[in-house]
């Protein structure tokens, strides 16, 4: 702001033909402090860039790290494609499962009334020859 000001007094002294040696020179000075203010801060900016390029450039390339994360990435991928492959072939299996659970349960009842029938029948059988036998023992 003062180096606007400084300048304008400037411009306006040299408009006319006699410049006036003390805003000149104050002028002057003013603009001689802020070029070395400004040095002082372009000198600051670039030794802690300087220092930063410097950290940076003794890090270690992260390329491997990176590359070793992205294979991991694909190898977790594929892992987790294949658990949910498994995941649903297991839901497969136990209703396969379930399915063969119900019909050995159905055969059992399907052997269970067979094995019923067959008592009866071979009760009907005996209590047919029973009934030949006492025939028989009436007859004679």
């Amino acid at each position: 702001e003062k180096m606007k000001e400084a300048l304008k007094q400037l411009k306006s002294c040299a408009d006319v033909s006699d410049v006036d040696k003390e805003v000149f020179n104050s002028t002057f000075k003013l603009i001689t402090q802020t070029l070395g203010k400004l040095s002082g801060r372009s000198k600051y900016a670039e030794d802690a860039f300087l220092e930063l390029y410097q950290c940076f450039k003794k890090a270690p390339d992260p390329t491997p790290l990176l590359q070793g994360f992205v294979e991991e990435q694909a190898i977790i991928k594929k892992a987790l494609e294949k658990m949910k492959q498994l995941n649903d072939r297991n839901k497969e299996l136990r209703m396969e499962r379930e399915e063969f659970s119900k019909r050995l349960q159905a055969v059992n009842q399907e052997e269970a009334t067979n094995s019923e029938w067959e008592q009866k029948a071979q009760e009907h059988l005996r209590f047919s020859q029973q009934l030949k036998g006492d025939i028989a023992t009436l007859e004679s």
